[in-house]
């Protein structure tokens, strides 16, 4: 359980963690980096978007929302949405299916999927919502970076 919480830390940090992040805290007059057109910022989404090499999940999922990002390395998105379908078969469909995609998965457990193809890496969480009395079982959180 540990090992999964320090893989996913460290996929969150390498997604979104830089140094245009930093400069963007200080607020003192140093000259800042050039950035990118959204200033290195994260930028919510509305909507669900399309992640290139990686397919949509075709169960019952709601899109609940999302961030975008672009930095010098590259872009990152987290996507979440909550699912009809129960959460060990809706981990198995996306281990399934990177598999089918050639994705190689770097690590997989009852919870947790990371896995690379060429410069660009995903993490797929999923867990129960058992109890909550939402009508759905899971809950699906994708953190997807694909480098430049």
């Amino acid at each position: 359980m540990s090992r999964k919480i320090i893989l996913l830390v460290i996929a969150f940090a390498f997604m979104f963690c830089s140094s245009d992040l930093v400069a963007n805290a200080q607020s003192n007059s140093k000259k800042r980096p050039e950035r990118e057109s959204n200033g290195g910022l994260a930028e919510y989404l509305k909507d669900k978007v399309s992640l290139p090499n990686l397919p949509e999940f075709t169960g019952k999922a709601k899109f609940t929302g999302g961030i975008a990002r672009k930095s010098d390395y590259g872009q990152s998105y987290v996507l979440r949405f909550d699912a009809k379908e129960d959460p060990k078969l809706v981990l198995d469909w996306y281990k399934n299916t990177l598999n089918m995609y050639k994705w190689k998965i770097t690590f997989a457990d009852d919870t947790t999927c990371l896995a690379k193809l060429d410069g660009t890496t995903c993490a797929i969480a999923v867990n129960s919502t058992v109890g909550r009395k939402t009508g759905n079982q899971s809950e699906i959180e994708i953190n997807y970076f694909q480098a430049k």
